[in-house]
């Protein structure tokens, strides 16, 4: 699990994010922080699709593709947009 809590520097009144995970942790500017959020965002939701189009072609009142077939497929998708 990822904890995240905020804080402000008492040097230089700057504030600050920071991420645990297990014994490992690190810190990010708001700014960082705010892009990483973003792009997690972005990535549960290609995860949503990815796993609906695996799903729609791999049904088998649907396409009836071959799950290695449809995985590969994907995967082109995913390097041709950029994700990959």
């Amino acid at each position: 699990m990822i904890t995240m809590e905020s804080g402000v520097s008492a040097f230089n009144g700057k504030g600050f994010v920071v991420l645990r995970w297990g014994k490992e942790k690190g810190q990010l500017t708001p700014e960082e922080a705010e892009q990483h959020g973003l792009a997690v965002i972005q990535t549960a939701m290609a995860a949503r699709h990815d796993a609906a189009v695996f799903a729609e072609m791999t049904d088998s009142t649907a396409l009836d593709i071959p799950k290695d077939t449809a995985a590969r497929f994907i995967g082109s998708l995913r390097k041709r947009m950029g994700r990959g």
